[in-house]
């Protein structure tokens, strides 16, 4: 597959619309969606490949590669829509984050086990139209390949009859790693043709198909 690329891809969009199915306070997302937009303009210019395969309206489900804490906002700023993040739950501990968090839409999940309560948020995110962006590693990538899917994607998307649209983010790692240390530079998002899965779809053997198109978007090796 390879990702449609339009004329103004390589152009950071102005603002962001309105969404018929946004969540929390809108001003509160629209304020944070500037600052990613401004962050991944000036101090890490951008390059977004296939802006045009993420549908405008609908359940959609992002899935991307995770390597630095900038992956949020090179991916959310890259788009115009509301988009709900799936962050882990120690996120909450941090006391501005507590009070971002919900005013944002973002679903808490928590990390290294099956998390009910989240994957039944997730799916009713995307049953209302809603799009949602996933890291299914789970964590940052500590070697700069993309790791085995913690699960969770393909069932929601599943379960939702929701599109699914790989993510590879490039670039992040070296900009801002697990150090902290920010190196300044271009970083790069390409997002690849929507898939619909079937309900009779191996779940195991999507997954492993999802990941590898992540890895060749991102342009990264499996681990």
């Amino acid at each position: 597959m390879s990702a449609a690329d339009s004329p103004a891809d390589g152009q950071a969009q102005p603002r962001a619309l309105a969404d018929p199915r946004s969540y929390g306070d809108g001003i509160t997302y629209r304020i944070g969606w500037f600052v990613c937009w401004l962050t991944c303009t000036i101090p890490f210019p951008r390059r977004i490949v296939g802006r045009v395969n993420v549908p405008r309206t609908g359940g959609v489900l992002l899935v991307a590669n995770h390597a630095s804490f900038l992956d949020i906002p090179a991916v959310g700023g890259s788009i115009a829509r509301h988009v709900s993040f799936v962050a882990r739950e120690s996120l909450g501990k941090n006391r501005f984050l507590a009070w971002l968090i919900p005013r944002v839409g973002t679903i808490l999940i928590r990390r290294g086990e099956a998390d009910r309560g989240a994957l039944r948020s997730i799916v009713e995110r995307l049953q209302q139209g809603g799009a949602v962006l996933m890291f299914p590693e789970g964590t940052r990538s500590p070697d700069g390949r993309v790791h085995a899917f913690k699960g969770g994607a393909v069932y929601a998307a599943q379960r939702a009859g929701a599109t699914i649209v790989p993510v590879g983010v490039r670039g992040t790692a070296r900009a801002m790693g697990r150090s902290g240390k920010l190196r300044f530079g271009r970083i790069e998002v390409h997002f690849g043709e929507p898939l619909v899965l079937d309900r009779g779809l191996d779940r195991a053997q999507a997954e492993a198909a999802l990941r590898a198109r992540v890895a060749e978007l991102a342009g990264l090796e499996l681990a």
